[in-house]
């Protein structure tokens, strides 16, 4: 349906995104998001992004942190849920500052708990990261009026850029991957005595602290004295009415309380405000995502389960810290030597964006970066992998793809069974639990078919959690029937969405990469034929009327109004 309206104009398209990534700093676009634009509602996207600060009490902070006299230069080298600037001093000497914006939770509690984690993981652990130099937790107590973090440049690249245009092979990877495995294992040898973010002592309030910081100390010299666990920093804690509302923030002693202070608190701000958000997934309007009664059931349905989902091995609920979203960006390397066939090798130099991370149960944190990771199917046990009988029976190019795809799943299980605990490899179960977990944490920004979905998983595995009591909640065939034909449209409507973004090189929430107007442009006329040719696909005049209304690609906040629950009959589309 689509592919018809994009194919006339694709190849104009692809002429018209030359300078795609051509971005240029200057006067307060520091302050500006300047990176590329969206598609819909792009002035919330803008406002969130925000980050102003006077430019010359950071420029007098950051000399007397680092000793030089004076500032040559400022400039953005990335932006997104922070604004990351290289900051240049006349004496040749370089730094990082990072600026959080709004859609990074409170800024004094994502800022304080970020240096505190990275001092703690450099002074305690051994992990490479970088030193912070100076901070600030507070804009209204600071001339620089923002909350920023000043830290050491590092030496070292990105890890996906030293690889772009030349992927690592599999043998690369796994070297690589052991390497990475070293520092992690690093990590999960710390056990924390509870459950919560990291903070210097001196940040968090006595009563929002725990006095007991490390499970057992070892350290003959501890500076475990200086860091507490406190209250969560991560957005979903503070998101929009959250942030004044009276709710648990942690920290915690038991992962059964962590789970419940989500629930109760998604189950809160559901029931008094169920607000629309720019963040929201554009298939959250679909009919019947927005049932406030079925998503109050829901919620009812994952507390009453919550006490019995969580494992019993201590190992499992071990509570440890691990970095919230490790990827080829946030790891700075340097290449060394090629081993004796021939395979890159690299080092580690540096590990970087901690924001949010926290120590948490051991099955709920341990996951595999993305550029080692192969779908959910490489999660299942060791003995499942094994290339097709009929692999000979197959043209030579199925062969080849078969065998690539059975190393990067080699390549995922192997970095398992290195890094994990025995006991995390072997808890069936175990994706669907951290599955729903995530979604659970915002339930209304996904929309009540994928939440569902999500909970149906658990509950059809119901035993591998608690196999000698019955599931504690009503589940009969006509829940999971609506649901299905709900989820079908969802679907439906998901695969279009995903068809679209491929096709067009749209990102997250419409996003559109890099200053080219043209390209912005080329991509808007190309969607308002899809969307024309979408609406006509309607039976009815009322059907038509409601697919203008699904459409994913159109403001649901700037517009002023509230979309979310005109739609409330189910369509085939």
């Amino acid at each position: 349906m689509f592919s018809r309206a994009c194919k006339p104009l694709k190849k104009a398209l692809l002429t018209r995104t030359q300078g795609l990534n051509s971005v240029t700093d200057g006067g307060n676009e520091l302050f500006e998001f300047t990176s590329g634009r969206w598609l819909y509602n792009e002035r919330s996207q803008r406002e969130a992004r925000r980050t102003p600060f006077n430019v010359e009490a950071f420029c007098r902070t950051a000399c007397a942190a680092t000793g030089a006299t004076a500032v040559t230069q400022i400039s953005k080298i990335s932006e997104s849920i922070n604004r990351v600037l290289l900051v240049k001093f006349e004496n040749g000497s370089e730094a990082i500052a990072r600026f959080p914006t709004r859609l990074g939770g409170t800024p004094h509690h994502s800022t304080a708990s970020e240096v505190a984690t990275m001092e703690f993981l450099r002074r305690r652990i051994g992990i490479p990261v970088p030193r912070v130099i100076e901070r600030n937790s507070r804009a209204s107590t600071h001339e620089v009026q923002a909350e920023f973090i000043l830290m050491e440049k590092v030496s070292g690249r990105p890890l996906r850029d030293v690889v772009d245009g030349s992927p690592l092979s599999p043998p690369e990877k796994l070297s690589f991957a052991l390497e990475l495995i070293k520092l992690q294992k690093q990590l999960l040898a710390v056990k924390f005595a509870a459950y919560g973010a990291l903070y210097f002592t001196q940040d968090i309030p006595e009563h929002q602290r725990l006095s007991q910081f490390l499970a057992h100390d070892v350290s003959p010299h501890s500076v475990d004295s200086e860091f507490c666990l406190g209250p969560m920093p991560r957005r979903d804690f503070w998101r929009g009415e959250r942030t004044s509302m009276k709710i648990d923030r942690g920290p915690w002693t038991t992962p059964q309380q962590y789970l419940l202070a989500i629930a109760d608190r998604e189950h809160q701000w559901i029931q008094e405000f169920h607000t629309p958000h720019f963040i929201d997934h554009p298939l959250s309007y679909l009919p019947q995502q927005s049932n406030v009664s079925e998503f109050l059931r829901d919620l009812k349905n994952y507390k009453q389960m919550i006490p019995f989902l969580v494992p019993k091995k201590e190992s499992l609920v071990a509570s440890v810290l691990w970095h919230p979203d490790l990827h080829g960006d946030n790891i700075l390397v340097e290449e060394t030597e090629c081993d004796d066939e021939g395979n890159r090798q690299f080092k580690i130099v540096s590990i970087l964006d901690w924001e949010s991370a926290w120590a948490g149960p051991m099955f709920l944190q341990l996951d595999v970066p993305d550029f080692l990771r192969w779908g959910p199917q490489a999660l299942t046990p060791m003995h499942d992998v094994a290339l097709p009988s009929d692999l000979k029976e197959k043209s030579e190019l199925e062969q080849k793809e078969i065998k690539a795809v059975y190393k990067r799943i080699l390549v995922h299980r192997a970095y398992q069974l290195r890094a994990w605990p025995v006991d995390i490899i072997n808890f069936h179960g175990r994706n669907e639990l951290v599955a729903l977990e995530g979604i659970m944490r915002e339930p209304w920004l996904y929309g009540l078919s994928p939440v569902r979905q999500n909970l149906l998983h658990v509950v059809r595995r119901w035993d591998s959690y608690c196999p000698k009591v019955d599931l504690p909640i009503d589940i009969d065939d006509e829940y999971v029937l609506q649901h299905e034909r709900a989820y079908d449209s969802y679907e439906s409507l998901d695969k279009l969405h995903s068809e679209i973004c491929d096709e067009l090189g749209i990102g997250e929430l419409g996003y559109v990469r890099g200053n080219d107007s043209a390209r912005f442009q080329a991509v808007t006329e190309i969607l308002a034929i899809g969307r024309k040719e979408f609406i006509a696909g309607g039976k009815n005049e009322d059907e038509r009327r409601q697919r203008a209304l699904v459409w994913p690609f159109q403001d649901t906040v700037d517009v002023g109004h509230n979309p979310r629950g005109v739609v409330t009959d189910l369509m085939d589309f």
